[in-house]
C-alpha cells in the first residue's frame, strides 16, 4: 500500500494536482474483506478538499454504440472520416494531426493493419485498452499496481476480436498478453461517464474512464 501511495502521489504531482509540502489528508490501507481502501488521516472539516484526481486512461467503452465519434475529441460530427494515415480510427479534421492521435496511429499501423480502408468497430472499442500501451513508465507502473481481477473469457473478447485486424499480432504474443492485463485492470477499476457538448446537447456519448 505504501508503494502504491507513493506512485499515486507521484502521478498527481506530475499532473500538477499535488505539491511537495501539501498536507496529505488520506492514507491507503488494506482492509479485509474490502481490499485496498482510502482512509482519512484526521478529522475532515465540512467542505474541506481531500483529493484532486485525474483519469489514468480515458476512451471509448466496450459496449455497443449507436454513434461513431472522433477518438480524440469525442465529438459526433455529421461527416466523420477515417484517419488519412490509415489507422482505421474515425478522426475529425481538427484532431487528425493531434499529438495524442499520432502516437496511437503509429502504434496501430506498426502491427500491420489489414483492410486499412474499412472501419472496425472492434478496434474502436478496444482503443482504451490500446492506449494503456502508450503510458509513461511511471504511469504504467501505477496502472499495474492497481487491483486486477482475472478477465472472464467474455471480457477477453475485446482484445481477441482485434487479432484478425493485424498481420503482426497473435494470441500468444507479448503485446496481446499485455493488452489482456490492461483490460483486466480496466474491468476492475474503470467506470462509465457520459458527456454532452454545448453545440449539440442532444449528442451524449459514454466514455470508459480508469481512475486510481
Amino acid at each position: 500500500s505504501e508503494d502504491f501511495k507513493n506512485s499515486l502521489i507521484n502521478f498527481l504531482r506530475n499532473a500538477s494536482l499535488y505539491n511537495d509540502g501539501d498536507e496529505c489528508l488520506w492514507d491507503i490501507v488494506h482492509k479485509e474483506p474490502f481490499g485496498r481502501c482510502l482512509v482519512a488521516k484526521r478529522d475532515i472539516q465540512v467542505n474541506e478538499l481531500i483529493l484532486y484526481d485525474k483519469p489514468l486512461l480515458i476512451g471509448p467503452r466496450v459496449n455497443n454504440y449507436d454513434k461513431i465519434f472522433c477518438v480524440s475529441c469525442y465529438k459526433i460530427l455529421p461527416k466523420l472520416t477515417l484517419c488519412e494515415a490509415k489507422c482505421k480510427f474515425p478522426v475529425c479534421h481538427d484532431c487528425v494531426d493531434s499529438k495524442q492521435h499520432k502516437k496511437e496511429c503509429e502504434l496501430i499501423r506498426s502491427w500491420g493493419l489489414r483492410n486499412v480502408n474499412r472501419y472496425s468497430k472492434h478496434l474502436f472499442r478496444a482503443l482504451t485498452v490500446i492506449r494503456g500501451l502508450l503510458l509513461s513508465a511511471d504511469d504504467t507502473k501505477l496502472m499495474f499496481m492497481m487491483a486486477c481481477h482475472d478477465n472472464s473469457a467474455q471480457q477477453n473478447l475485446e482484445v481477441e476480436r482485434i487479432l484478425d485486424e493485424f498481420e503482426g499480432l497473435t494470441g500468444d504474443c507479448e503485446t496481446v498478453q499485455t493488452l489482456k492485463k490492461i483490460s483486466s485492470v480496466l474491468n476492475t477499476n474503470a467506470f462509465e461517464v457520459g458527456i454532452a457538448f454545448d453545440s449539440h446537447p442532444e449528442h451524449t456519448i459514454s466514455l470508459r474512464v480508469s481512475i486510481n
